[in-house]
């Protein structure tokens, strides 16, 4: 990782997937954040000394509308990097979407 270190006193990070692009999973770039965690993400950072969780957040809406899921998104990550961080843990996004997630 270029010698560059989240924080050496902290060696937690919290993996979040956003799987979605405009409001659909998996598809264009929302396949992206699940291909880094496939191709060893956090095997990489676990070399490099970390403690790693990962986890995906997901929509719960039976009908997925690109603002109404983006807008649900936001909020169901907002609770994980406040919780990840109220744990001591560094929050790694990895969004599929360029909405500024």
């Amino acid at each position: 990782m270029g010698g560059y270190r989240i924080d050496d006193a902290d060696m937690k990070v919290q993996v979040i997937q956003i799987p979605y692009d405009s409001g659909n999973r998996s598809v264009r770039m929302g396949s992206g954040p699940e291909h880094f965690v496939s191709k060893g993400l956090a095997e990489v950072l676990r070399a490099e000394g970390y403690e790693v969780w990962v986890e995906t957040i997901e929509s719960n809406a039976e009908f997925q509308a690109e603002i109404k899921t983006q807008f649900e998104l936001y909020r169901l990550l907002a609770g994980r990097v406040a919780e990840a961080r109220r744990n001591d843990k560094f929050p790694l996004v990895l969004s599929g979407n360029c909405s500024g997630l």
